[in-house]
């Protein structure tokens, strides 16, 4: 192999190997959702926190578990609750630092205490909705006086 050849190829790797970061969105860290449906009056809002391992999502989006998974920019996460029950599926596209999708949740919008605040409420059934996510804020460390 020529001295250009090997040039030529490893300049072919290098570029590979860019697009190859480029294309993988970064979806591990702490988002802000805010959560809209045909059954809410207006936008309710979760803190979501996903780690990724590889293709495999984890982590929490309110008091819900989540796991899930990603594969370049779109993302499948399964909510469940404490005790492991489903509780729906979202779907949607994460890049740089917003994603919106949608999904199926249980109980969106149902007030504890079941209907009209009384008890023996009907089950929660699954209610369509939208999200939105923003990468939460931290804010800057405040500079340190030197006397």
């Amino acid at each position: 192999m020529t001295m250009r050849m090997r040039w030529l190829v490893a300049i072919v790797m290098a570029g590979t190997g860019i697009l190859s970061c480029v294309a993988e969105a970064e979806v591990a860290g702490k988002w802000v959702a805010e959560i809209s449906s045909p059954v809410l009056l207006e936008p309710v809002y979760a803190r979501v926190s996903l780690e990724r391992t590889g293709d495999t999502l984890s982590g929490t989006w309110g008091s819900e578990i989540v796991k899930g998974a990603v594969k370049g920019s779109m993302v499948t996460l399964t909510l469940s609750d404490a005790e492991g029950r489903d509780d729906g599926t979202v779907t949607g596209k994460i890049e740089n630092d917003a994603g919106e999708g949608s999904g199926t949740v249980m109980g969106l919008g149902r007030r504890p205490g079941g209907f009209a605040g009384g008890s023996g409420g009907r089950a929660p059934v699954p209610q369509a909705m939208m999200w939105k996510l923003t990468r939460e804020l931290v804010p800057p460390a405040k500079p340190r006086e030197i006397n």
